[in-house]
């Protein structure tokens, strides 16, 4: 599972298709949010779109080094993190995938 802040609803769906397009993901959600954080000393509150992205975990390096790659941010927040779901869908979710 990956977790990306972007700018803009525009932003995040282009990523989101950019990893689908490349089968580094097999889905992807984007979302609203309002950040809040400290940049440079000074407390930031703005808006924000979060991509969720399924993917492998074979896969997750190189669909963070291609979110990197295509990230308008100077510091982007590429979290990832493992879990489980049903058989299923994992199932599904390995069939989108290209193998790593």
């Amino acid at each position: 599972m990956l977790y990306v802040p972007f700018p803009s609803k525009v932003a995040a769906e282009d990523a989101v298709k950019t990893l689908l397009i490349a089968k580094l993901i097999a889905c992807g959600n984007v979302v609203p949010s309002d950040s809040m954080y400290v940049w440079q000393g000074i407390m930031t509150t703005n808006g924000e779109w979060i991509a969720i992205m399924k993917t492998t975990l074979a896969a997750t390096d190189a669909a963070s080094l291609k979110i990197a790659e295509i990230h308008s941010y100077e510091v982007p927040a590429i979290l990832h993190w493992q879990v489980h779901t049903n058989e299923a869908y994992g199932r599904w979710v390995m069939e989108q995938v290209v193998d790593m």
